[in-house]
């Protein structure tokens, strides 16, 4: 009898793993070489391109803590989350604050294994009945929640011998990351803990540009790198497992559409499934998908997320709108201009200055050095409105944008609506 699988067992974005994982050499062998190569381990690239998976697919649930990181967190906050998720106790209500950081008091309980600290066993006598009574010794003292060495030696007390995950890494504040990254030197130097840094970004040094001592204390992996053979695979595992099989012209489509991003195109086949009516194993093979329907399909998936990125680019281009250069809306007006082969790439920030130059009525003002100091604060706008996944990063010269379905929205929409959006 043929085993059956949900269509969401097999395509689609979700919180588990699918059954069509797709393990890359370059990606996969090297995740599992660094985990014991005693280097903390950095997985980045854009948004939906299996970061997240590759810790899950490798990794016992047993085998990790996660912090899941947010734009209002500060360092406290973070490794309050560890303490707190490792079941070490942190009493709240007696934090006091000194000239070098943040001290509060935390409690170890026998309960965790810990060395040094007995679980008690006692006998007791109640209503003329014998009952076996335990008692978890307890021990309580201050420590700095600011400071590496004081996180590492509680770890260290209460037995912890896990991964420290920390996911979404960049939606902290720079000023975090930066702090964050000079401690990991420290846990790297003085502790047997590895951190897993997962986050949205392009560059592979972008921690080491915080602080140079991680050099050789960290290993990085792009999860960005999908060929066409390795997203073709994740076709003809779905159609094994859901006994389908997708039009030539359907799969070339599938390929070309999905910007080489494997969540977009796990979400293209699970929605072209739906069409079908396909929810689980078909009994009897189906052949599904042509051309204009996949189309179709990414036309329906970029109108379901327009009011969000209409949104944003209504609040990115406000940002300089009380300046007469209004540079925002002019690096937005760029990008809404390029073609599609131009947007799924690292774009150079010479080209948007060029482009400014030659169609901005000031444009012989806007120096690079100005554009420069806009894309440095690309973070920050973002943040500022609530932009979450980061939809641009700008990195040493070059901007790029990290979530693919934007760039599904800017090819998906007429060049007259998009320049109605920036005022035009």
């Amino acid at each position: 009898m043929v085993e059956k699988y949900s269509l969401g067992d097999v395509f689609g974005v979700s919180r588990e793993i699918p059954k069509t994982y797709v393990e890359r050499p370059r990606v996969d062998e090297r995740f599992i070489n660094d985990l014991t190569r005693y280097k903390h381990i950095v997985i980045h690239g854009s948004s939906k391109q299996g970061k997240t998976s590759l810790r899950k697919q490798h990794l016992d649930e047993t085998d990790f803590e996660v912090v899941q990181c947010t734009r209002n967190m500060q360092k406290e906050d973070i490794y309050g989350a560890l303490l707190k998720s490792a079941d070490i106790g942190i009493s709240d209500t007696k934090t006091t604050k000194h000239t070098k950081g943040v001290k509060i008091k935390v409690t170890l309980s026998g309960e965790g294994n810990i060395p040094l600290i007995a679980k008690v066993k006692g006998d007791g006598e109640i209503s003329n009945d014998r009952q076996s009574l335990d008692a978890v010794a307890t021990t309580s003292f201050d420590i700095d929640i600011s400071n590496p060495n004081d996180i590492y030696n509680v770890l260290h007390k209460s037995g912890f011998k896990r991964y420290i995950v920390l996911e979404d890494f960049h939606y902290l504040p720079n000023e975090v990351q930066e702090s964050i990254s000079y401690d990991l030197k420290a846990f790297h130097d003085n502790s047997p803990y590895i951190f897993i840094i997962v986050g949205v970004w392009l560059e592979s040094n972008k921690l080491i540009l915080f602080n140079g001592d991680l050099s050789g204390r960290i290993n990085t992996i792009s999860a960005d790198n999908w060929t066409k053979d390795e997203l073709k695979k994740i076709l003809r595992e779905g159609e094994k497992l859901l006994n389908i099989k997708f039009n030539e012209e359907a799969e070339e489509e599938l390929l070309s559409c999905c910007y080489r991003n494997v969540g977009l195109l796990q979400e293209l086949l699970y929605r072209l499934c739906e069409e079908y009516n396909i929810w689980s194993t078909r009994d009897n093979i189906c052949h599904v998908g042509t051309g204009p329907e996949v189309r179709a399909v990414l036309s329906f998936i970029s109108k379901e997320e327009a009011p969000r990125y209409i949104n944003f680019i209504k609040a990115f281009c406000d940002e300089t709108k009380n300046s007469q250069m209004k540079i925002s809306k002019w690096v937005m007006k760029f990008m809404m201009s390029a073609k599609r082969e131009e947007l799924s790439k690292a774009i150079c920030t010479d080209d948007v200055h060029d482009y400014i130059k030659k169609y901005h009525p000031y444009g012989f003002r806007i120096t690079k050095s100005s554009l420069t100091q806009f894309f440095s604060r690309i973070d920050k706008i973002q943040n500022k409105h609530k932009i979450q996944p980061l939809i641009l990063e700008y990195s040493q010269g070059f901007i790029r944008i990290m979530d693919v379905n934007f760039i599904v929205f800017l090819t998906t929409h007429y060049k007259q609506e998009l320049a109605g959006m920036v005022g035009e």
